[in-house]
């Protein structure tokens, strides 16, 4: 007999819920007003691969911006219940 319930569940039919897992990448850029003081934070752009967001942040610093500016792609995760 298994040890993790399956077979409780299939002896009075409960439905199984499967749970998905999503990721999202969210390109960021962050101003700076001095030193660890955060002026704004502007969302450029929402990625479903790491790689996209890192390619876009690269030519986001290229464009040219202001001195006390950072660019970072940020993993947001979250579970999403399937119907």
């Amino acid at each position: 007999m298994p040890l993790d319930g399956s077979h409780l569940r299939s002896s009075i039919m409960l439905p199984i819920i499967k749970e998905r897992k999503y990721v999202m990448w969210v390109l960021l850029m962050i101003i700076f007003s001095q030193p660890y003081h955060v002026d704004k934070i502007d969302i450029l752009g929402t990625y479903s691969k790491k790689e996209v967001c890192v390619s876009e942040q690269k030519r986001a610093m290229t464009i040219g911006t202001i001195v006390k500016t950072s660019f970072g792609c940020v993993k947001i995760e979250g579970i999403k219940r399937k119907p």
